[in-house]
């Protein structure tokens, strides 16, 4: 619906996501990835930004903005994501699948400074039961990991006197 929204009118034959899976009946998905093809075989995606609120921003990612393996995307955030970046800023996504290798690059922009930089570079693998199963015993606490890898750098961030955004200012930039 969100990609109908946004203009694709032809029928969508391929969804592909890329996030965090739940284990133990949590999670926490900073980003999440929707690749989309339609019947005419072109291409599109959704990116999913979370925040510790649970709050999910959707942005759109139309058809001119993928090239070979993958898409560059920058957009103005209209997201509270984190306390130590301002509302206004601009975010750069880049996302490529480079023969089964998955490369992600996002990036946080307040009038040309680099206010946060967050890279992945990881495998794709097929979804089996087996792989699930293997993943999870590789690495159970994968999500409890990223949260308190969130929290420590907030924590050095405000000890050092980093400004704080509180979630309640701007509004109107909070779309």
């Amino acid at each position: 619906e969100f990609a109908r929204q946004n203009g694709v009118t032809s029928e969508i034959v391929s969804v592909t996501l890329y996030t965090q899976l739940r284990f133990l009946g949590y999670v926490f998905n900073p980003v999440s990835f929707i690749l989309l093809k339609d019947i005419g075989g072109k291409d599109y995606a959704i990116i999913e930004v979370g925040n510790t609120f649970n709050e999910i921003k959707p942005y759109f990612v139309p058809n001119e903005k993928f090239k070979g393996d993958g898409f560059s995307i920058t957009t103005k955030k209209f997201f509270y994501i984190s306390p130590f970046i301002d509302h206004d800023n601009e975010m750069t996504f880049h996302f490529r699948n480079d023969d089964g290798r998955i490369k992600i690059y996002v990036e946080d922009k307040k009038e040309e400074e680099k206010v946060l930089q967050v890279w992945f570079d990881g495998k794709e693998i097929p979804f089996t039961n087996s792989a699930l199963i293997k993943q999870t015993l590789k690495f159970p606490f994968v999500t409890l990991k990223i949260i308190f890898l969130i929290h420590y750098h907030a924590m050095i961030l405000w000890l050092k006197g980093i400004p704080f955004y509180k979630k309640e200012e701007n509004k109107h930039l909070q779309k």
